[in-house]
């Protein structure tokens, strides 16, 4: 699903969406926060680490 809409098959795929579009880093990351139980993986920390990132 992630890859589907965003390109994004892991968080390396974020960073690198990330150093080119902002934006749709952003974009990325609140859809894996509204679809949690699509994103079991991805657990509070790694959210907490790619706000972080985004906001650098």
């Amino acid at each position: 699903e992630w890859f589907e809409k965003f390109g994004i098959r892991d968080t390396r795929d974020w960073r690198q969406l990330l150093e080119i579009d902002p934006a749709k880093a952003k974009e990325a990351l609140q859809h894996v926060v509204d679809n949690r139980e699509h994103f079991p993986q991805y657990d509070d920390n790694w959210v907490k680490d790619r706000e972080k990132e985004l906001d650098k």
